[in-house]
């Protein structure tokens, strides 16, 4: 399944961290989806790189290529973190650097935490 070859990739669990990026500590969003602070690249089932860029703030809103795109927004339900377009995030596979969203009857979808070298 993707997410087995997903798994088989990672080293670094997902880490929940309890301040954002930027050092403030007074964000409303829960912890969890502070974790997810930053910007992303979607990758196709077959490890193409998407040209987009995906950002999530500190409140887990989302901006797809600079449009803000309120529908793929975070949300915590219970202790999983989903977005409002149906997709849940698999922690069982994710890592800092890799996250596998996943929707019933579809294929998971990969986005890789963009860095100062990717």
């Amino acid at each position: 399944t993707d997410g087995e070859r997903f798994a088989q990739k990672q080293q670094t669990p997902l880490h929940l961290r309890t301040t954002s990026p930027s050092g403030k500590k007074d964000s409303l969003a829960p912890e969890p989806i502070r974790t997810l602070e930053g910007e992303w690249r979607p990758y196709t089932r077959q490890g193409m790189r998407s040209p987009s860029l995906v950002k999530i703030d500190e409140q887990g809103q989302v901006t797809f290529d600079g449009v803000r795109t309120p529908a793929q927004d975070l949300a915590m339900a219970g202790t999983a973190i989903t977005r409002k377009d149906g997709w849940i995030l698999n922690a069982d596979v994710s890592m800092d650097h890799e996250i596998l969203w996943c929707k019933a009857g579809g294929h998971g979808v990969l986005w890789k935490r963009v860095t100062s070298y990717s």
